[in-house]
Protein backbone atom coordinates (compact mmCIF):
# COMPACT_ATOMS: atom_id res chain seq x y z
CA UNK A 1 0.00 0.00 0.00
CA UNK A 2 0.77 3.20 -0.51
CA UNK A 3 1.36 5.22 2.67
CA UNK A 4 3.68 7.07 1.84
CA UNK A 5 1.33 8.83 -0.80
CA UNK A 6 -1.65 9.10 1.47
CA UNK A 7 0.32 10.75 3.95
CA UNK A 8 1.23 13.32 1.74
CA UNK A 9 -2.14 13.66 0.06
CA UNK A 10 -3.73 14.70 3.42
CA UNK A 11 -0.69 17.20 4.20
CA UNK A 12 -1.49 18.82 1.49
CA UNK A 13 -5.14 18.68 2.43
CA UNK A 14 -3.71 20.51 5.96
CA UNK A 15 -2.32 23.26 3.61
CA UNK A 16 -5.82 24.34 1.65
CA UNK A 17 -7.04 27.57 2.36
CA UNK A 18 -10.23 26.59 5.39
CA UNK A 19 -9.45 23.18 5.70
CA UNK A 20 -8.70 23.66 9.09
CA UNK A 21 -12.57 24.75 9.39
CA UNK A 22 -13.50 21.25 8.72
CA UNK A 23 -14.80 18.08 9.97
CA UNK A 24 -12.01 15.96 7.92
CA UNK A 25 -9.43 18.34 8.91
CA UNK A 26 -9.03 16.04 12.24
CA UNK A 27 -10.02 12.75 10.65
CA UNK A 28 -7.12 13.47 8.55
CA UNK A 29 -4.70 13.50 11.66
CA UNK A 30 -6.41 9.98 12.18
CA UNK A 31 -5.78 8.81 8.76
CA UNK A 32 -2.48 10.13 8.95
CA UNK A 33 -1.66 8.24 12.20
CA UNK A 34 -2.99 4.99 10.61
CA UNK A 35 -0.62 5.38 7.45
CA UNK A 36 2.98 6.13 9.28
CA UNK A 37 1.50 3.19 12.06
CA UNK A 38 1.04 1.05 9.56
CA UNK A 39 4.12 1.65 7.56
CA UNK A 40 6.74 1.00 10.46
CA UNK A 41 9.68 2.44 9.03
CA UNK A 42 12.27 4.47 11.37
CA UNK A 43 10.85 7.36 13.31
CA UNK A 44 7.20 6.17 11.66
CA UNK A 45 5.71 5.43 15.50
CA UNK A 46 6.79 8.86 16.63
CA UNK A 47 5.13 10.28 13.91
CA UNK A 48 2.18 8.49 14.16
CA UNK A 49 1.57 9.27 17.80
CA UNK A 50 1.79 12.82 16.95
CA UNK A 51 -1.26 12.24 13.99
CA UNK A 52 -3.32 10.56 16.95
CA UNK A 53 -2.71 12.92 19.48
CA UNK A 54 -3.54 15.87 16.79
CA UNK A 55 -7.00 14.36 16.38
CA UNK A 56 -7.24 13.70 19.89
CA UNK A 57 -7.13 17.47 20.81
CA UNK A 58 -9.15 18.48 17.86
CA UNK A 59 -12.47 20.53 19.18
CA UNK A 60 -14.93 18.81 17.30
CA UNK A 61 -17.09 15.53 18.88
CA UNK A 62 -16.21 12.33 16.73
CA UNK A 63 -17.42 9.00 17.04
CA UNK A 64 -16.62 7.38 20.25
CA UNK A 65 -14.86 4.33 19.09
CA UNK A 66 -12.70 6.24 16.82
CA UNK A 67 -11.80 8.69 19.92
CA UNK A 68 -11.30 5.19 22.01
CA UNK A 69 -9.35 4.08 19.03
CA UNK A 70 -6.65 6.49 18.75
CA UNK A 71 -6.33 6.71 22.29
CA UNK A 72 -4.86 2.94 22.02
CA UNK A 73 -2.82 3.58 19.02
CA UNK A 74 -1.02 6.51 20.61
CA UNK A 75 -1.09 4.20 23.58
CA UNK A 76 0.68 1.64 20.99
CA UNK A 77 3.29 4.09 19.52
CA UNK A 78 4.53 5.27 23.02
CA UNK A 79 4.41 1.38 23.97
CA UNK A 80 6.75 0.96 20.70
CA UNK A 81 9.10 3.47 21.42
CA UNK A 82 9.42 2.19 24.76
CA UNK A 83 8.05 5.20 27.11
CA UNK A 84 6.16 2.98 29.23
CA UNK A 85 4.83 5.78 31.74
CA UNK A 86 2.94 7.24 29.08
CA UNK A 87 1.80 4.26 27.22
CA UNK A 88 0.14 3.06 30.54
CA UNK A 89 -1.77 6.37 30.69
CA UNK A 90 -3.36 5.82 27.39
CA UNK A 91 -4.00 2.34 27.53
CA UNK A 92 -5.87 3.72 30.87
CA UNK A 93 -8.15 5.97 28.81
CA UNK A 94 -8.64 3.43 26.55
CA UNK A 95 -9.79 1.34 29.40
CA UNK A 96 -11.97 4.29 30.52
CA UNK A 97 -13.68 4.75 27.55
CA UNK A 98 -15.05 1.29 27.24
CA UNK A 99 -15.66 0.99 23.70
CA UNK A 100 -13.00 -1.33 22.05
CA UNK A 101 -10.31 -3.63 22.90
CA UNK A 102 -10.98 -3.21 26.51
CA UNK A 103 -8.68 -6.64 27.45
CA UNK A 104 -5.98 -5.61 25.08
CA UNK A 105 -5.94 -1.91 26.87
CA UNK A 106 -6.05 -4.03 30.30
CA UNK A 107 -2.98 -6.43 29.47
CA UNK A 108 -0.95 -3.95 27.79
CA UNK A 109 -1.35 -1.60 30.30
CA UNK A 110 -0.26 -4.29 32.88
CA UNK A 111 2.96 -4.63 30.81
CA UNK A 112 3.43 -0.96 31.37
CA UNK A 113 3.31 -1.21 34.70
CA UNK A 114 5.60 -4.11 35.10
CA UNK A 115 8.37 -2.62 32.96
CA UNK A 116 8.30 0.52 35.10
CA UNK A 117 8.31 -1.97 37.91
CA UNK A 118 4.80 -1.23 39.31
CA UNK A 119 4.10 -4.59 40.18
CA UNK A 120 0.64 -4.06 42.43
CA UNK A 121 -1.04 -1.85 39.64
CA UNK A 122 0.50 -4.15 36.94
CA UNK A 123 -1.44 -7.07 38.90
CA UNK A 124 -4.64 -4.96 39.43
CA UNK A 125 -4.82 -4.29 35.80
CA UNK A 126 -4.49 -8.38 34.82
CA UNK A 127 -6.69 -9.36 37.45
CA UNK A 128 -9.44 -7.08 35.96
CA UNK A 129 -9.09 -9.28 32.79
CA UNK A 130 -9.66 -13.05 34.90
CA UNK A 131 -12.69 -11.13 36.59
CA UNK A 132 -13.69 -8.20 34.08
CA UNK A 133 -13.10 -10.49 30.17
CA UNK A 134 -12.89 -14.27 31.35
CA UNK A 135 -13.66 -15.06 27.52
CA UNK A 136 -10.74 -12.65 26.33
CA UNK A 137 -7.91 -14.19 24.06
CA UNK A 138 -5.37 -12.77 26.15
CA UNK A 139 -6.45 -14.62 29.40
CA UNK A 140 -4.06 -16.84 29.10
CA UNK A 141 -1.08 -14.67 28.62
CA UNK A 142 -2.59 -12.80 31.57
CA UNK A 143 -2.51 -15.54 33.85
CA UNK A 144 1.02 -16.44 33.13
CA UNK A 145 2.39 -12.42 33.58
CA UNK A 146 0.14 -13.15 36.90
CA UNK A 147 1.87 -16.28 38.05
CA UNK A 148 5.37 -14.92 36.76
CA UNK A 149 4.84 -11.41 38.44
CA UNK A 150 4.04 -12.81 41.80
CA UNK A 151 6.74 -15.76 41.46
CA UNK A 152 9.46 -13.24 40.05
CA UNK A 153 8.10 -9.51 41.64
CA UNK A 154 6.03 -9.92 44.58
CA UNK A 155 7.60 -13.27 46.10
CA UNK A 156 4.14 -14.34 46.88
CA UNK A 157 4.89 -18.01 46.21
CA UNK A 158 1.15 -19.16 47.39
CA UNK A 159 -0.58 -16.53 44.35
CA UNK A 160 1.91 -18.14 42.05
CA UNK A 161 1.21 -21.69 42.80
CA UNK A 162 -2.37 -20.73 42.13
CA UNK A 163 -1.76 -19.24 38.87
CA UNK A 164 0.24 -21.57 37.57
CA UNK A 165 -2.22 -24.27 38.48
CA UNK A 166 -5.11 -22.32 36.61
CA UNK A 167 -2.67 -22.39 33.29
CA UNK A 168 -2.48 -26.42 33.37
CA UNK A 169 -6.17 -26.54 33.95
CA UNK A 170 -7.96 -24.20 31.69
CA UNK A 171 -4.75 -24.22 29.09
CA UNK A 172 -3.24 -27.69 29.22
CA UNK A 173 -1.95 -27.22 25.81
CA UNK A 174 -0.74 -23.80 25.31
CA UNK A 175 2.92 -22.01 25.08
CA UNK A 176 2.69 -20.97 28.76
CA UNK A 177 2.10 -24.99 30.32
CA UNK A 178 5.63 -25.50 29.82
CA UNK A 179 6.61 -22.76 32.02
CA UNK A 180 4.27 -23.17 34.59
CA UNK A 181 5.33 -26.34 34.99
CA UNK A 182 8.71 -25.37 35.62
CA UNK A 183 8.22 -22.81 37.69
CA UNK A 184 6.00 -24.94 39.84
CA UNK A 185 9.05 -27.24 40.38
CA UNK A 186 10.98 -24.45 41.12
CA UNK A 187 8.87 -22.96 43.70
CA UNK A 188 8.29 -26.59 45.12
CA UNK A 189 12.38 -26.90 45.39
CA UNK A 190 12.74 -23.89 46.76
CA UNK A 191 10.44 -25.05 49.62
CA UNK A 192 12.38 -28.25 49.97
CA UNK A 193 9.06 -29.86 48.57
CA UNK A 194 11.16 -32.57 46.75
CA UNK A 195 8.38 -34.97 45.41
CA UNK A 196 6.12 -32.34 44.63
CA UNK A 197 9.41 -30.74 42.99
CA UNK A 198 9.96 -34.01 41.07
CA UNK A 199 6.32 -34.12 39.81
CA UNK A 200 6.32 -30.78 38.02
CA UNK A 201 10.08 -31.10 36.48
CA UNK A 202 9.23 -35.01 35.24
CA UNK A 203 6.18 -33.39 33.94
CA UNK A 204 7.95 -30.85 32.40
CA UNK A 205 10.72 -33.11 30.63
CA UNK A 206 8.48 -35.70 29.40
CA UNK A 207 6.17 -33.26 27.87
CA UNK A 208 9.13 -31.31 26.19
CA UNK A 209 12.39 -33.22 26.15
CA UNK A 210 14.79 -32.22 23.68
CA UNK A 211 14.92 -28.34 24.61
CA UNK A 212 17.47 -26.38 26.65
CA UNK A 213 14.74 -25.79 29.41
CA UNK A 214 14.69 -29.71 29.57
CA UNK A 215 18.46 -29.89 29.50
CA UNK A 216 18.33 -27.17 32.75
CA UNK A 217 15.23 -29.24 34.67
CA UNK A 218 17.30 -32.53 34.14
CA UNK A 219 20.40 -30.69 35.98
CA UNK A 220 17.36 -29.54 39.17
CA UNK A 221 16.08 -32.82 39.25
CA UNK A 222 19.74 -34.37 39.92
CA UNK A 223 20.26 -32.24 42.74
CA UNK A 224 17.17 -34.14 44.31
Amino acid sequence: RDFRGAIDTWKRFHLTEGAAGLMEYDLSNYAIGYAYFKRKQAGDYTEANIAFRKFLLGTRQHDARKVADANIRAADCYFMNRDFSQASDYYRKGIELKQVDVDYCLYQKGLCDGLNRNYEAKVDALRRIETEHPGSNYMGAALNELADTYYRNIKDYDKAIQYYEKILKNYPNSSYTGNALAQLGNIYYERKQDDKAFEYYDRFVKRDSKSEAAKDVLEAIKKI
